[in-house]
């Protein structure tokens, strides 16, 4: 088969079908003129029956968006256009421009929209100032160690003028080298394995973790419906978590420790309107499978989660913008087993633990110049149900007795203040937290203070030092908070790309 008969024809709808169809015509008219007369007859008349197909067969519905939808007809589409090699009339250089008009009308249509790949990452050098008696020794090392903490791939298509999609994917070196607790035993996971293309030799391996990969239509400005697994829109740090980004080089307690689940499997509506020439509002409503250990594919109760974010922001006195965010979730844990019963199976579920969850967010950010001011906050209530409420591990250690697992109640906030120098990109900073945890044995008020300065030595490259302090008033005599502190020390390198 020829070059022309191993192409396929695309069949494109409103403006780059008439577009591909002008450009297509007047090249087949253009090759008639040149060769006898029956040919550019014969061409011409196929070219028509061809294009009377593709505005009329029903298999091709009114697209989603007139100005890039597509279909792809069948190999025996391009049978309009006659090879070469069965006709020696059609001269290779009329084949040629043929051939060349057809590409790069398809260039003009496809790069019009390309995909998007890009990315970030950091490495850090990390030491943590504990001395010999500190009970945090038992999990931070004393060595400072380096590491490449984040290496993020985005995939990002405008598919159509209403259409769009987005992927994030971080490659990780996880699980090789985490630590469990086997009994009072501390094992840590091997994924070391042989290379049988380099002959056996050895290898460890890591993992990918899904962060988002969703697709999204836009109906109006004011409404968007996004499906498939998303990070969760609350707040400033987790919707802008890229490590070129974000001002410090660790996210707050509130942030890291899931008060508010960092992803979410389902769907969302959101959209943006304008309040006046300096305010806009915006909003996202979200039902999705909500925690648990398989929320990213399946949910194990009939209980969806529902969220609701809502922002204002301006620019009026700088930039700004308050957020609020509201959500009701239940987190099912399972166990299952087979039942044999005669010739037949069942399968039996039990509920491990089942909990309710309410929690509420605020955020507030405002620039001013190279002047720089953030903070959120978060409170999360767990409330067990009367079957899912667990055993307590920590009840024999606080009261020497066996019990429950009480409710729980925990929550904090942060404040970020930050001021860019006119002078090679520098921006000290300095930030607050309060952060309760929830457990009975480790009910301690942390509050850390860090301070740092990040030099954006150019657009897609910042380096960043910083110091943090984590200190815990009120912990219970004998846990690990007593009389023990945290500092530490982070030098990193974050680019994007």
């Amino acid at each position: 088969m020829g070059r022309c008969g191993a192409r396929r024809l695309r069949i494109r709808t409103s403006t780059n079908h008439c577009l591909v169809s002008a450009q297509r015509s007047s090249t087949l008219a253009s090759v008639a003129v040149g060769t006898n007369g029956r040919l550019g007859s014969a061409l011409l008349c196929a070219w028509g029956v061809l294009e009377l197909a593709s505005t009329s067969a029903p298999a091709y519905a009114q697209p989603l968006d007139a100005s890039s939808t597509e279909a792809v007809a069948s190999e025996a589409a391009p049978a309009a256009v006659v090879p070469a090699a069965e006709n020696p009339a059609l001269s290779d250089a009329a084949l040629e421009g043929l051939l060349a008009s057809e590409e790069a009308v398809d260039r003009e249509v496809t790069d019009s929209k390309p995909l998007n790949i890009y990315g970030f990452a950091d490495f850090t050098l990390r030491t943590f100032l504990l001395g010999e008696e500190n009970r945090w020794t038992a999990f931070y090392p004393r060595q400072p160690r380096f590491m490449v903490g984040n290496l993020n791939v985005y995939f990002s298509k405008e598919i159509s003028a209403r259409v769009r999609s987005m992927v994030e994917v971080r490659f990780l070196y996880l699980p090789n080298g985490v630590e469990q607790l086997d009994g009072l035993k501390i094992v840590r996971t091997d994924t070391d394995a042989v290379d049988p293309a380099e002959f056996d030799r050895h290898l460890t391996w890591g993992g990918i973790q899904i962060v988002r990969a969703w697709v999204e239509y836009t109906f109006h400005p004011l409404a968007t419906v996004r499906a498939g697994q998303w990070l969760t829109p609350y707040g400033i740090w987790n919707v802008d978590h890229g490590s070129p980004t974000i001002i410090p080089t660790r996210r707050p307690y509130i942030i890291g420790q899931g008060l508010v689940p960092e992803q979410q499997t389902g769907i969302m509506v959101h959209g943006l309107t304008a309040l006046s020439e300096r305010t806009d509002i915006g909003y996202s409503l979200m039902l999705s499978n909500g925690r648990g250990p398989i929320s990213t594919y399946g949910d194990l109760d009939n209980n969806k989660a529902v969220g609701a974010h809502v922002y204002v922001q301006g620019r009026a006195l700088g930039d700004w913008r308050l957020g609020a965010y509201a959500g009701v979730d239940k987190a099912t844990t399972t166990s299952s087993e087979l039942v044999l019963d005669g010739l037949s199976t069942s399968r039996t579920f039990k509920v491990e633990t089942e909990a309710d969850y309410l929690t509420f967010a605020v955020d507030a950010r405002w620039t001013l110049r190279a002047f720089h001011v953030q903070a959120e906050g978060v409170i999360s209530q767990i409330a067990y149900t009367p079957n899912g409420r667990p055993i307590s591990a920590e009840a024999p250690i606080l009261t020497g007795q066996p019990g429950l697992q009480p409710d729980l109640l925990t929550g904090g906030a942060y404040l970020l203040l930050a001021y860019r120098l006119p002078w090679l990109g520098i921006m000290p900073s300095v930030y607050a937290e309060y952060f309760r945890f929830a457990r009975p044995t480790t009910a301690m008020n942390t509050i850390a203070f860090a301070a740092g300065i990040n030099i954006r030595v150019m657009p897609e490259l910042v380096a960043k030092l910083w110091f943090l302090r984590a200190t815990f008033p009120g912990s219970r005599p004998g846990s690990i908070g007593e009389h023990s502190n945290i500092q530490a020390i982070d030098a990193q390198i974050a680019w994007s790309f």
